[in-house]
């Protein structure tokens, strides 16, 4: 009785993977581009508690740039502020705050201005962690692992099976849901 190893598909297999890695840019961008639209809905829901006017979570979203996804609020403030990083973080106190956005904020909120409008003026705004809630969420890692776990199959895919049909299982992977 013997053992023998077949390696004859190896060459096949690394004319596949060569050619995968010629199209991984293509990969990894579809995907993170699937991702991207996951996690703006993810961050928008997270957001929620803290609606206002609804300008800071219109304000998320998805920029994809090669190999890199960014995701997030854009919504500034005068001066540049960013309302995402105040909102995290808050402020120290604001001595030339004006009365009438802060009334009219308190007034949504159900609380008396005068006494919000002075301990943003003497102590600032109260930060509200948002980011590690939002990270934190079983959806947004779910977003993430399958995120990769396709973009590894897709390669996978493309580089092992190379068998017919491999291409509807790329497109499948690649642009499923």
């Amino acid at each position: 009785m013997s053992v023998a190893v077949d390696t004859s598909g190896l060459s096949k297999m690394a004319t596949n993977f060569a050619e995968a890695s010629g199209l991984k840019a293509q990969f990894v961008q579809a995907n993170l581009a699937h991702l991207g639209t996951k996690l703006v809905a993810i961050i928008r829901e997270s957001l929620e508690q803290h609606r206002y006017r609804g300008e800071l979570q219109d304000s998320v979203s998805a920029t994809l740039e090669p190999e890199r996804l960014t995701v997030g609020p854009r919504k500034k403030y005068k001066g540049g502020w960013d309302a995402g990083w105040i909102l995290q973080t808050g402020t120290g106190p604001i001595e030339r705050v004006p009365f009438a956005p802060i009334k009219a904020w308190a007034e949504h909120r159900g609380l008396p201005a005068g006494p919000v409008w002075y301990k943003i003026k003497t102590v600032g705004v109260s930060g509200h962690p948002w980011l590690e809630r939002t990270i934190d969420r079983p959806d947004f890692g779910r977003a993430l692992d399958q995120a990769a776990l396709k973009t590894g199959m897709t390669l996978y895919a493309y580089g092992i099976l190379g068998v017919p049909g491999s291409q509807e299982i790329l497109n499948s992977t690649m642009y499923g849901s």
